[in-house]
């Protein structure tokens, strides 16, 4: 994948499925990993930086949610409070996939 490729992601949030579209912004093999995704009511900036250490690679997941629509404004507050245990519940699954494959 390149700076550019078109990317669409899928989420679930208080019980809205929805689907953004996407980008890759940029990459840097072994270095760092980053997405945009928008669609009416969210913009999303996703941005993955891996740093090699002594017994593995550190992983630092970041992630910038603006609402846009009036309705995702007023639930600022409340996904503001939950996205801290959405990231590390997924940054658990990646670790767990890695370490299935034998590379975490």
């Amino acid at each position: 994948n390149i700076v550019g490729d078109k990317l669409r992601y899928t989420y679930n949030q208080g019980g809205r499925v929805g689907e953004m579209d996407g980008e890759i912004t940029a990459r840097e093999v072994n270095q760092r990993l980053a997405f945009r995704y928008g669609d009416a009511q969210f913009e999303l900036t996703i941005e993955f930086r891996m740093v090699a250490q002594e017994a593995g690679t550190r992983l630092t997941h970041f992630i910038a949610n603006t609402p846009l629509s009036f309705m995702t404004k007023l639930m600022k507050p409340m996904i503001r409070g939950a996205l801290p245990k959405q990231t590390i519940t997924a940054m658990e699954k990646v670790k767990e996939m890695l370490a299935a494959q034998g590379t975490a």
